[in-house]
Order: structure tokens, then C-alpha cells, then sequence
């Protein structure tokens, strides 16, 4: 009875989280005073999946460190999502300060990435680590030294993986495989162009 009532709490938890990485996906950041989107078949059908998919990472084994650790990538990728937004909705960080109704949005804009970015990192190093493990894990003599050392190297590794799922697309515009953005912020830096919002130096 007690092990039903906790998978029970399991699939609510999953599912609020579901609906909240849902929400963020549907706000209208471009009006201040515009709702969320009405859900139809396909926003339930991904939320319903993002449920079945959160429930499944929050059942595999993971330290308290390690979840630490990921919660807190997740929450910096989420502020970087959110920030991304904003600048894309308006040229400004407007969307994160202008107003109480677009700072709740920024609000749940942030923490509904952010729960979305932890479960898929979860979900990524999980894949890294049992891959190593059917190797031998981290000492084994078989296989790729970046595999053996995923477990350790977990954040190199996912690196690693998305420069090598990147290389056809640059192999393929070679040599024009950097997009406009990248040389106005060349232009800027080197004094070219002028400084703006669009593209921050810290960026």
C-alpha cells in the first residue's frame, strides 16, 4: 500500500513538472498581458511524454552530490535560456525585469527550462555511465579513453559527443559554416561596430 502511494506521488510530481516545462514553452513573451497558449492535442501529447520521460529519470539511482551538481547546471542553462529569449523577443533584458507580469513569466520561463535541462542532463550522463559500465567502467582496459573516463569526465565527454553530432554541419557550409552572429561579435570586439544589446561582450 505504502510503495502505491509513493508511486503515486512520483507520477503527480512528474506530471506538475511536465505541466510546468509545457507552460514555458507556450508563454507569449512578446505581450506583456497575453496568456499562455490554449493546449491542444499536440502541447497535451508533449507534455504527456515529458511526464512519462521525467518520471523514468527521477527512478534511476543518483547521489546527492551528483544531483546537486546537476541541478545547479540545469538552473544556469535555464537563466541563460531565459536570457536568450528576452533578447530575442526585444533586443533587451526587458522580459526579466520590466514588470511583475513579465518577471512571473520570466519566473516560470526559467523554472520550467530548468527542470526540462536537469532531467535530460540526468537522462545524458546516465547513458555516459552505462555506457562506460558495459565497458568495464572506469578502469577497464576496453574501449575509448574518453568512454572509460565518462564517469568521471561526464561534462568533457557531452562535450566531446555534441562536437562530433556538430561536425556535418560545418564540414558540410565549410567554409562558411559560422552563422552572421558570430562576426557581428567579432565586429564589436574588435571595434568595428558598436557595442549593443543584441550581442554583449560578455556573451
Amino acid at each position: 500500500m505504502e510503495n502505491t502511494a509513493s508511486k503515486s506521488k512520483s507520477w503527480v510530481l512528474a506530471a506538475a513538472l511536465a505541466w510546468l516545462s509545457s507552460l514555458a514553452f507556450s508563454l507569449d513573451i512578446l505581450d506583456p498581458l497575453a496568456r499562455a497558449a490554449e493546449q491542444g492535442v499536440q502541447e497535451i501529447a508533449f507534455t504527456v511524454l515529458l511526464a512519462v520521460f521525467y518520471h523514468w529519470a527521477a527512478a534511476q539511482p543518483v547521489s546527492g552530490q551528483e544531483r546537486r551538481k546537476t541541478a545547479g547546471l540545469a538552473v544556469f542553462l535555464g537563466l541563460c535560456t531565459l536570457i536568450g529569449q528576452s533578447m530575442s523577443a526585444s533586443d533587451s533584458l526587458a522580459f526579466v525585469y520590466s514588470g511583475a507580469v513579465c518577471l512571473a513569466k520570466g519566473a516560470v520561463v526559467w523554472a520550467g527550462y530548468s527542470v526540462l535541462l536537469y532531467y535530460c542532463l540526468r537522462a545524458l550522463f546516465l547513458a555516459l555511465d552505462r555506457l562506460c559500465a558495459g565497458l568495464g567502467g572506469a578502469h577497464s582496459e576496453k574501449g575509448p579513453l574518453w568512454l572509460r573516463r565518462a564517469s568521471v569526465k561526464t561534462v568533457l565527454c557531452s562535450m566531446g559527443v555534441l562536437l562530433l553530432l556538430w561536425l556535418p554541419y560545418y564540414i558540410g557550409l565549410f567554409p562558411g559554416a559560422s552563422n552572421t552572429d558570430t562576426w557581428w561579435q567579432l565586429e564589436q570586439l574588435t571595434g568595428a561596430k558598436p557595442l549593443h544589446a543584441g550581442h554583449p561582450l560578455f556573451h
